[in-house]
């Protein structure tokens, strides 16, 4: 159904198989799509947690990766129904993990639930994290790598110049 990027090696640490295996639906001890038509796979928290309100924390996941094939990343992305439902992110929104890097895969988790930010959606609250929790997703992305030309000036001018944010409208 999708391209597949072969082989991307994983080392899971031996107390999170159980996890991984749990979150699985095809049983296998490591991370894995829950649907054929899934983009990402889910990264389970190894580290127990309290999360106060405004706080981010470093959480491991338990794995290392290593992509094999040159020219591409993987990208950790917040759980949908984590930030929407409880307030809790990714401190830095979107993670990248290089093509060259293979240490432990860390979520740093937010509990972004500060009544003064959002008093009609959140409340101030403490969040538990625990070993085995669903907390982020990973996707692999190609990556086009730019090279880069020191000029004075941009040949081309654009209609919309150096206008910035808010300049078209929105």
């Amino acid at each position: 159904m999708f391209p597949t990027l072969t082989p991307v090696d994983i080392i899971v640490d031996a107390a999170a198989k159980p996890f991984y295996r749990e979150a699985s639906k095809n049983g296998f001890e490591r991370p894995d799509y829950a649907t054929p038509g899934s983009g990402a796979v889910d990264l389970v928290a190894m580290t127990e947690y309290m999360l106060r309100p405004g706080e981010c924390a470093p959480i491991q996941t338990g794995i290392r990766i290593h992509m094999r094939e040159p020219g591409y990343v993987a990208l950790v992305l917040p759980r949908s129904g984590l930030g929407a439902k409880q307030g809790i992110v990714l401190g830095n929104n979107v993670g990248l993990v290089d093509n060259d890097y293979q240490g432990p895969v860390t979520c740093f988790m937010w509990n972004r639930t500060i009544v003064e930010y959002n008093p009609k959606r959140f409340n101030d609250k403490d969040f538990h994290i625990k070993v085995g929790m669903r907390i982020a997703q990973m996707i692999f992305m190609p990556l086009i790598v730019a090279e880069f030309n020191l000029v004075s000036e941009f040949v081309n001018q654009t209609e919309r110049g150096q206008r910035g944010f808010g300049s078209t409208g929105a």
